[in-house]
């Protein structure tokens, strides 16, 4: 993949139907070129029109030219050259905007892989996330071509932020936000039946690549820290995608009234008709 650098923007070839449709749908203006494979021109019909008319260029060509323009055999048969706006930093003020917005984040740290980050990236998306912040040294990485095509459009829902030091994000933030953890050693077991809240702050979720699940730099800035649960007698590695993916829809959920299930609501629902019915027998 060949990248152009400005202060702003960053070209970036995404790939796969998915992503590419991405594109089109939030941010058609950001492509600038197309190469799409004879299979998949009544799909990208529409796409190929617009381009027409914005005189950008287009070309319809077979699937082992895609895949060596992609880099890729992932491509689906589609890849686009898109201008993406480098992420900007997290500013002092965002923390109390998007506090009383009641805006979900993850902060995601260094040294995790383009693919693992479009997982995550994917994971954060389902789970209604908002906010991602990655360190500046992981900024090319999320920005990469494989990264963007393979979180399927996910990157193209989620509002991207670096920063300097991650460490620092997470003591600023700490006033407004309750950042959660997950470690190997020490940490609470996730209770399935109950939901996390903290008064007066938004939740909002840290995962790394280190084989703790939180490095010591950072380990003091989590307000509250998960355990992360392993078969006894083993130690297995989870990848920060797979932690994520296992953390975050509880993290989220919505409590249902009362704490019940579909059982106990039914059940309560039968003993009232009952009820009735004998009140009924006896009036």
């Amino acid at each position: 993949m060949q990248e152009k650098d400005d202060d702003n923007f960053r070209e970036v070839l995404v790939y796969g139907k998915a992503a590419v449709h991405a594109v089109f749908e939030r941010r058609r203006a950001a492509i600038t070129k197309l190469v799409v494979s004879g299979d998949n021109t009544a799909e990208f019909a529409e796409l190929c029109s617009w381009l027409a008319s914005e005189h950008k260029p287009y070309e319809i060509v077979e699937r082992a030219k895609i895949a060596r323009i992609a880099g890729s055999d992932e491509h689906e048969g589609v890849v686009a050259t898109t201008r993406r706006p480098v992420p900007p930093a997290i500013k002092p003020a965002m923390r109390d905007e998007w506090h009383d917005a009641g805006e979900k984040i993850i902060f995601v740290d260094e040294g995790i892989a383009p693919r693992r980050l479009a997982t995550i990236a994917r994971i954060a998306a389902i789970n209604g996330v908002s906010r991602f912040v990655v360190p500046e040294k992981s900024v090319a990485d999320v920005m990469s071509s494989t990264a963007w095509s393979l979180s399927s459009g996910a990157f193209e829902q989620l509002k991207i932020y670096s920063t300097e030091s991650m460490a620092g994000i997470l003591r600023m933030m700490g006033e407004r936000f309750f950042t959660v953890g997950m470690v190997r050693e020490g940490g609470r077991r996730i209770d399935y039946g109950s939901h996390i809240s903290f008064p007066g702050k938004t939740v909002a979720l840290y995962v790394s690549n280190d084989p703790n699940g939180v490095p010591a730099a950072t380990i003091a800035r989590c307000g509250y820290l998960l355990h992360i649960s392993e078969p006894a007698g083993t130690k297995i590695f989870y990848a920060p995608d797979e932690l994520a993916a296992h953390v975050l829809p509880w993290l989220y959920a919505k409590q249902k009234k009362g704490g019940e299930g579909f059982f106990a609501r039914k059940k309560a629902a039968k003993a009232q008709k009952n009820s009735g019915k004998i009140s009924g027998e006896n009036s």
